[in-house]
């Protein structure tokens, strides 16, 4: 092995997914845990989407690199609009926490802002995952429709 991923292990790192066609990562604020107007902490769900998409196989060769934000402050740090996929949570009128759900972001050659494609589809409880088929929808969707000859044609368009 080389010494490089070696150095990456000792410290729980790997570069596995860092390059290529795939779900590449998945974003959160950089204050995520300690953030004053936090409404919770995303770090959980950045981590149970990641250990969903490392080495899905539907998911390793898509047309193009794909990304995930979740943001879990009032104030969108994580940039959830530009990002393939963006999980925002959001407060209702009744006080009860959910996520507003952006598909189709992008910072490319032809920047996209994201369309809201659910408003408010679940308590965002880590058991009960049901933002999760936002995640493997659009995921799918892409892989299944996009132009995988030519790069600059493998977006998603509103």
């Amino acid at each position: 092995m080389p010494d490089i991923l070696s150095e990456l292990a000792d410290v729980e790192m790997h570069a596995i997914q860092t390059s290529g066609n795939c779900v590449r990562n998945t974003t959160t604020d950089a204050f995520a845990g300690v953030a004053a107007d936090e409404l919770i902490d995303p770090r959980p769900y950045c981590e149970i989407i990641r250990q969903w998409s490392t080495l899905h196989p539907e998911f390793a060769f898509l047309p193009r690199k794909f990304k995930i934000a979740v943001s879990g402050s009032v104030e969108d740090r994580a940039a959830t609009l530009v990002h393939d996929v963006g999980l925002h949570v959001v407060k209702n009128s009744t006080g009860e926490v959910g996520f507003r759900v952006y598909v189709g972001g992008g910072l490319g050659r032809t920047p996209m802002v994201g369309e809201v494609v659910r408003e408010f589809p679940a308590q965002p409880g880590i058991s009960s995952a049901i933002w999760m088929p936002s995640c493997a929808s659009t995921t799918a969707l892409v892989s299944a429709t996009t132009n995988t000859r030519r790069a600059s044609r493998s977006w998603l368009k509103p």
